[in-house]
Parts: structure tokens; sequence; C-alpha cells
């Protein structure tokens, strides 16, 4: 039993999971002392950068990562070297364009970097972390390309376990502010950067045979992408953005906290897509649009029943494990994560109907479902704070906008194939399909 464990962990995707695995281990153990080395204040900042800082990165990395890795994938090395060196410059010029953007902002309007604005350390810091962290990415996208994820895990461990270092050493001494602890990380990701160019995981050599004609089709096969990308991810963030601007870091902190938590949700989630989606692609390249239904229903099912007991154990004991993660300064953020609990029951029939949706190659159906979604979260989100005023409001608009968000895959699946996948045949078509497997006949 051990050995084939340590042959599993030893495959490419047993080190790809492991090395997310490690990263989200890294991330809320830094997190677990985070809370309790600054004030709600303090702590709504590094949320704040973080938000802006993501954003920026799924535009600027959207732009050319998914296309890098499709194109380069089992190429011959000339081409592959003509992909390398095209996609390091695109992303470099396109990193440097956000940095100088984001510098002139902070010079026109020295209020964006005013010492009582929420949003001083981004426009601060992150353009000095998307330079720094240029050479690391491309590494990351040629390890993803040649199954080489060990490289991919060194450069985690770099950043995301020295970040955990400094954050325990901080949390014993507290030695550091928030602005110095930005700086720190910025600095971690220059060392993984460094790291990659000496192994040479991210060859320089490599620009010397840019072509013009592959530049443009790297932009070209990213830009939709993009698009997705920085929609999915403002979805994510336009609660932290509206919470700013509105009531301040403190207020970003208080919603923070308990959504962090929510990565324990997510990693089985991104687990089961991975396994989902090559298996929903099978079957529509066969046209076994049958079988597809069917594996949406038993994948959905199953992930509902996985999460289900650890929801309901956060809705007994949701105080206290609010408590535990963030300490007791944010003891009363527990109602807002209750609402949070609600929305975790809608996110596995979300996933699996975005899987099932670019499966079918109709990626464009999510793209419009996200910028949906966005529209009417930021409606919620502004009617929230207009008349409440309150985080505990803008998490309950959360459910609205993911309520809508249901509606619109299941219009979205029903005009793709004619099949509504919430009525009583699928449910009990889930019960049965569950029998099933539990007997090891599926």
């Amino acid at each position: 039993m051990i050995r084939r464990i340590y042959s599993l962990i030893r495959t490419p995707e047993g080190v790809s999971t492991f090395s997310n695995l490690l990263s989200s281990a890294f991330g809320l153990m830094s997190f677990f002392f985070l809370t309790r080395s600054f004030s709600p204040n303090e702590l709504g900042q590094w949320f704040i950068f973080l938000s802006g800082a993501t954003l920026a990165d799924m535009l600027r990395i959207g732009l050319v990562n998914k296309g890098f890795v499709y194109l380069y994938a089992g190429k011959a090395n000339k081409i592959q070297r003509i992909i390398t060196g095209s996609g390091l410059a695109l992303f470099t010029l396109f990193s440097a364009m956000i940095a100088l953007l984001l510098f002139t902002a902070s010079i026109v309007s020295p209020v964006l970097t005013a010492n009582d604005s929420s949003w001083r350390i981004f426009f601060l810091w992150y353009p000095w972390f998307a330079l720094a962290s240029v050479p690391h990415n491309v590494s990351e996208w040629i390890a993803q390309a040649e199954l080489k994820f060990k490289r991919s895990l060194v450069t985690r461990v770099i950043v995301r376990g020295g970040f955990l270092c400094v954050t325990g050493f901080n949390f014993l001494y507290h030695t550091f502010s928030i602005d110095e602890l930005v700086l720190i990380f910025v600095l971690l990701n220059a060392a993984a950067s460094l790291w990659t160019l000496i192994a040479s995981w991210t060859p320089l050599s490599s620009l010397k045979h840019i072509t013009k004609e592959m530049v443009q089709e790297l932009f070209h096969f990213g830009k939709f992408n993009s698009l997705t990308q920085v929609g999915a991810n403002l979805l994510r963030s336009s609660d932290s953005f509206f919470l700013a601007s509105v009531l301040g870091p403190a207020a970003v902190a208080l919603y923070g906290v308990p959504a962090k938590l929510l990565e324990v949700v997510e990693l089985p989630l991104r687990s089961f897509g991975a396994a989902a989606y090559p298996e929903f692609s099978k079957l529509h390249h066969k046209g076994d649009i049958e079988g597809m239904k069917r594996s949406f229903v038993k994948n959905t099912f199953r992930l509902s029943l996985f999460v289900l007991p650890f929801l309901i154990l956060c809705g007994i004991f949701a105080e206290r494990v609010t408590v535990f993660f963030g300490g007791e300064q944010y003891r009363h953020a527990t109602t807002v994560l209750y609402f949070f609990l609600a929305y975790c029951l809608l996110i596995p029939f979300d996933r699996f109907s975005g899987i099932f949706i670019d499966s079918m190659n109709k990626p464009q159906f999510n793209t419009v479902k996200v910028w949906i979604m966005l529209g009417v979260n930021c409606l919620s989100d502004a009617a929230a704070l207009y008349f409440f005023g309150t985080v505990e409001s803008v998490a309950a608009a959360s459910l609205i906008t993911f309520g809508v968000g249901t509606i619109v895959n299941i219009a979205m699946i029903r005009s793709l194939t004619g099949w509504n996948p919430v009525n009583r045949t699928s449910l009990v078509d889930s019960f049965r399909l569950l029998a099933l497997s539990i007997k090891g006949n599926r």
C-alpha cells in the first residue's frame, strides 16, 4: 500500500496535486499567523493588495499562459525555443506596461498612495511584484507543458514556504510592519525568479528566437482567455473592492477571514474538476451526450455529498471555527461565515456546469455567464451597502449572484442539449449512480 502511494505521488499528476496541497497549506498557516500579528485595518490592507494583485495577474498571466502551454506541449525543440522566447517577451512587455501604468497613476493621483488610502500598498508594491515574478511564472508554464511539476514545487516552496517562515517569525517577535511584509513577499518572488534563471528553467537565450508571428499567435490565443479570467476574478474580488471603497480595510478583513475558509472546499473542487474535464471531453468527442449527462449528475452529486459534512460541521461550530482561524477579534464575523456556507452548497453544481459547457467546446457561454454574474454582484453589493451598510449584507448579496449563476447554468445547458439538469429524473439518477459507485459497478 505504501509503495503504491509512493508510486502515485511520483507521477506528474501526483506531484502537481502535492504541490497544490502544500501551497494551500502554506497559505492557510501564513494566514493564521497574519490574523494574529496585525490589526483588522492592517490585515485589510493585505487583503486589498492580494485582491488587486490577483486581478492584475489574471489579466497579464491570462493573456499568455494558456496559449503558451497549448502551443509548447509536444513540439520540437526549435519550435519550443520560439514559443519560449516570444512568450517571455510578450509577458515581460505586458507586465512592464501594467507596472508603468500603476506608477503613472500613483504620480498623477498621489491620493492613491496616501497613508489613509485603502489602495496604498497595492499601488506602491504591485508594480515591483509584477516585474519580479515574470521569470518564475514562465518557468512554471514550461514545467506544466513538459510535465515537470517538481520545478513548480521548488518555486512554490521558495515563495510560499519562505513567506510562512517570515509570518511565523513575525508572529513570535512582531518585527515587521505590513509594508515590510509586502516588501519581503516581493523579494521572495524575486528570489524564486533568480533561481529559475540560474537553473536555466527560464532560458533567457530563447529571446533571440522571438518571431512576430508567434507573438501575434500567443496574443490572439490569450485575449479571450484573459477576458474570462479577469471576469472570474472580478467576481471573487468585487466584494472586497466595494467594502474597501465604502467601509475601509477593516471591513475587508472582517469579510476576508471567513472567505479564506472556502479554500478548504476549493481543494477537492480542483481535484474533482481536473479529473472530470478529460472524462467529459472524451464523451463529447464520442458524441455520447447521454454519457455526459450521467457523468455530470454523478460528479455533481458525489462532490455535494463530499463537502456536505464539512459544511454541517462548520455550521455547528461556526463561531469556534472563525475564532480559531482569525482570532478573538473576528468572532463577530461568524454571521458572514454562515452566508458563505450557504453559498458553498451551490459550488459543485456551478463548477461542473462550467466543465460540462467547456467540454462541449462552448467556452464563450461560460464567459457570458461570468460577466452576467459580475454585473449582478456589483448591483447587489451597491444596493446592500446603500440600504444596510454592513459586511453581512454584502455576504448575503453574494447568494443572489450565485443563485442567478445557477439559473444561467441551467438555461445554457438546456439550450445546448435540451436537457434540464435539475429535474426529478436527475435527482433519482443521482441516488442510483451513487449506489452503483458504492458497489463498484461504475
